[in-house]
C-alpha cells in the first residue's frame, strides 16, 4: 500500500512538471482547447479562438496560465513569455515532406528524422501535380526555415520545422590550427538536430582534412572548421613537370605555400626565380 502511494505521488509530481508551456504549437483549427497544449490532460476545456485568416498568432503565456488556473491547474510559463500558434497543414503534404526529407538526408547522411512539420504561407488548397522544390543550400543544415515550390512560374512558400537527431564528429581535446583530423583526436556523438552555420563534417572526410583554425575540446566539427589535407606543404621540395609536346622536362623547386590537389601555388627555382604551378600529386606540380 505504501509503495502504491509513493508511486502515485511521484506520478503526480512528474505530470505537474510536464505542464510547461512550449514556445509554439501547431494547430489545425481556430478554436484552441486544453488538449491542444497538453494532450494528456483530463479536462479538455476551451481556451481561446484565433483570427480566421491568421497563420501565426501570438499571445502572452500569462493569459493561458490564467485560463488553466480558473480550472484549478497550475502550469509553468516558457522562457520567452509568449506562445505562438502556427496553423498546420490544410492539405496532405506527406509527399512534399518525403521529398524535403530526401534533400536533407542527401546533404546530411547521418540525419535521423522523427518528424517534419510544414506550414503553407500561401493560398494553395492542394499540392500541384507538377512542382519543383527550391531550397537554399544554406538551409540544408538548419532544423527550421523556409523553402518554396515552383509551379507554372509561380512560387508557393512554406515554413518547415524538423525534429531529428544527427550523428556528428567532435574534438576529443583542443586541436591546433592545421592539425590533421582523424580517429585519434575526434569522436562520434549524436545530438538533436539544430541550426548550424555550416554542414557538420561526415565520417568519410576524416583523415582527408586538417583544421582551418584552432578548435576547443568537444567542438562539433563543420565544413567551415576544415580544409583539404595539403599534398604539398610550404617549404617542401617538389618535382616540377613541364610538358612540351612529346618532351617532358622535370626539375626541382621549393614550394612557397601549402597546396591541395588542383591548387595553384607559387614555387621558387634554384636560380631564385618564381613560378606559378598546379598541384598534381603528393610533392608534384606541373607548369
Amino acid at each position: 500500500m505504501r509503495l502504491i502511494l509513493v508511486s502515485f505521488i511521484l506520478s503526480v509530481i512528474l505530470f505537474a512538471q510536464s505542464l510547461q508551456l512550449q514556445e509554439s504549437y501547431n494547430i489545425s483549427s481556430n478554436d484552441i482547447y486544453a488538449k491542444h497544449i497538453f494532450k494528456d490532460i483530463k479536462s479538455n476545456f476551451f481556451l481561446l479562438s484565433i483570427p480566421e485568416h491568421s497563420n501565426r498568432f501570438k499571445i502572452s503565456s500569462k493569459k493561458i496560465e490564467a485560463e488553466f488556473l480558473l480550472h484549478g491547474i497550475n502550469i509553468k510559463t516558457n522562457r520567452t513569455g509568449i506562445v505562438t500558434f502556427i496553423r498546420s497543414d490544410t492539405f496532405d503534404t506527406s509527399i512534399l515532406k518525403n521529398e524535403l526529407a530526401s534533400k536533407f538526408q542527401e546533404a546530411l547522411p547521418t540525419l535521423n528524422i522523427d518528424n517534419i512539420s510544414l506550414m503553407c504561407r500561401c493560398k494553395l488548397k492542394e499540392l500541384p501535380k507538377d512542382y519543383k522544390i527550391v531550397i537554399k543550400r544554406s538551409s540544408l543544415h538548419k532544423s527550421s526555415g523556409t523553402f518554396y515550390i515552383k509551379h507554372n512560374n509561380e512560387r508557393h512558400f512554406f515554413t518547415y520545422k524538423i525534429k531529428a537527431t544527427l550523428a556528428v564528429i567532435k574534438t576529443k581535446d583542443n586541436v591546433k590550427n592545421k592539425e590533421q583530423l582523424n580517429a585519434y583526436n575526434t569522436y562520434d556523438d549524436e545530438i538533436d538536430f539544430k541550426n548550424f552555420n555550416s554542414i557538420p563534417l561526415q565520417n568519410i572526410s576524416l583523415g582527408q582534412v586538417i583544421s582551418s583554425r584552432s578548435l576547443k575540446k568537444n567542438t562539433i566539427i563543420t565544413q567551415k572548421h576544415v580544409k583539404k589535407l595539403p599534398l604539398i606543404r610550404k617549404g617542401d621540395y617538389v618535382r616540377v613537370q613541364l610538358n612540351d609536346g612529346a618532351v617532358r622536362i622535370e626539375f626541382g623547386a621549393k614550394a612557397l605555400k601549402d597546396g591541395s590537389l588542383s591548387d595553384i601555388i607559387s614555387i621558387r627555382k634554384s636560380d631564385g626565380s618564381r613560378l606559378e604551378a598546379t598541384v598534381i600529386g603528393k610533392g608534384m606540380v606541373s607548369l
